[in-house]
């Protein structure tokens, strides 16, 4: 008796890892339909790379060197691609909004190489 309820416990203990792996794995299949191909991944990551490096450029010929620049991606459920630049520097942030605007303004002027992308620019105001 005992041997058969060890039995039929190995036997439905083997069938739920069994269970469990394929959903692993179909969830895995799913996910990599719905993504981006790594192609496309490997683009976006380079030319967001060369636009960070750009506004940087910009910005330091502007005479805000070291400013701290990220961009988000954020990919909606259609698959289209938003971004948001953050730019933060301390003389930046002591700026009148008159310049603050005309600097933003300055900046959404550089080209991003991708298209049909929403981009939106932001200064990082802070306390320090």
């Amino acid at each position: 008796m005992k041997r058969i309820n060890r039995m039929i416990g190995t036997i439905l203990f083997t069938t739920l890892l069994i269970l469990i792996a394929a959903l692993g794995v179909s969830g895995t299949v799913l996910s990599q339909r719905s993504g981006m191909s790594r192609e496309m991944q490997e683009y976006y990551r380079n030319a967001e790379h060369e636009y960070v490096k750009e506004i940087r450029t910009f910005l330091a010929q502007q005479g805000y060197s070291d400013s701290g620049v990220t961009m988000n991606r954020i990919i909606n459920e259609d698959e289209s691609v938003d971004y948001v630049v953050t730019i933060h520097h301390r003389k930046i942030s002591a700026l009148e909004e008159t310049q603050k605007d005309a600097l933003l303004a300055s900046c959404k002027e550089i080209e991003f190489p991708v298209e049909n992308c929403g981009f939106y620019h932001k200064f990082l105001e802070s306390d320090f």
